[in-house]
């Protein structure tokens, strides 16, 4: 299997470099949008508990429930609601299936 996995929508995930493309060029995202990125996309399909996603992210201290909502919502912004679930009140996830090559 190669390195980027083409995904739905015009996205693909170069999943050794953490790199999210959408027609072919990256997309801008900050260090904790790329880590919740790479967290959804090897979960993907599941649903990912909020819980989990704050230790992934924020492993030494914690942190308010606005912080990781706020992460979230960014993250969707960027990817302009394609791709990421939010589930309330318990996470979210990557819905996507990869594309044949």
């Amino acid at each position: 299997m190669g390195e980027t996995i083409y995904l739905c929508c015009d996205y693909a995930y170069n999943r050794v470099q953490c790199i999210l493309y959408y027609q072919e060029e990256p997309v801008l995202l900050s260090k904790n949008e790329t880590k919740l990125f790479d967290l959804l996309f090897k979960k993907r399909g599941e649903i990912v508990l909020s819980e989990t996603i704050e230790e992934a992210i924020w492993p030494d201290y914690p942190i308010k429930d606005s912080t990781r909502r706020t992460l979230v919502y960014r993250l969707r912004k960027r990817l302009n609601n394609q791709l990421v679930e939010h589930v309330p009140r318990v996470g979210c996830r990557l819905t996507i299936e990869e594309e044949a090559t």
